[in-house]
């Protein structure tokens, strides 16, 4: 695939600045204290905490996953994602996510644990699995990002994907060390607003590609009728 040209990676460019510049910026916010740094000195608004739950499930590797459904079953690919993805879970972790982690007042989901079932054996039982599965998920998650984001940014960029893939996580593990949760809140917030305009451009950019709704629907069933049969899209 041809690479980026200038204007491209002058955004990119500016997007990492972007980051790093707001990391600076809560620096000094989040050094205050312990929970500061942890926990946005308990400032920060459910809302936004919902939304940054909600950002944390949008990633690369995931979003490949479901345009890959997409162009194999056509508009039924996208009901797999509806049914068993992490569709439903990201409308709970913004609408009631954030509210509830703002109230409980807990730091870390084994805490999280004992604040639901109490500090006797079943409470310990289920902040020992809490700490175990996260630290077994967080390994895996993280494998999954750099494969992803490696193969992803490696089409793009004239790196390979174990490159790409550090810089992202280079990036991403500077603001948050820099800002801790004030960082990850917020650069969550301007990464939905990213998210949330670049698919609108892209839907407007392919409806105004075709001249009215029938030419998509005739589009849609085209790709469906031809992976039905096991032929290739033209």
């Amino acid at each position: 695939m041809t690479h980026l040209n200038n204007i491209d990676y002058l955004v990119i460019v500016a997007y990492f600045v972007v980051l790093i510049a707001l990391a600076f910026y809560l620096q000094k916010r989040a050094s205050g204290s312990l929970e500061d740094y942890f926990l946005g000195g308990r400032k920060l608004p459910w809302w936004a905490l919902g939304v940054s739950g909600m950002a944390n499930f949008l990633d690369v590797a995931g979003t490949m996953v479901i345009v890959s459904l997409l162009f194999s079953l056509g508009p039924r690919g996208l009901f797999i994602e509806f049914r068993g993805g992490a569709v439903l879970v990201l409308a709970v972790a913004m609408l009631w996510g954030g509210k509830w982690h703002r109230r409980s007042g807990c730091i870390t989901g084994a805490e999280w644990m004992i604040y639901r079932f109490g500090k006797g054996a079943g409470g310990q039982f289920a902040r020992i699995a809490a700490a175990v599965s996260t630290l077994v998920l967080t390994v895996g998650m993280i494998a999954y990002l750099v494969k992803g984001v490696g193969l992803f940014l490696s089409l793009f960029l004239p790196f390979t994907p174990e490159v790409c893939a550090a810089i992202m996580i280079g990036v991403a593990t500077a603001y948050t060390l820099m800002s801790g949760f004030y960082g990850v809140v917020i650069t969550d917030l301007f990464q939905s607003v990213v998210i949330v305009t670049a698919a609108v451009l892209v839907i407007g950019m392919a409806v105004t590609n075709f001249a009215d709704n029938e030419s998509i629907t005739e589009l849609a069933e085209q790709i469906t009728e031809m992976q039905q049969r096991g032929t290739s899209v033209p």
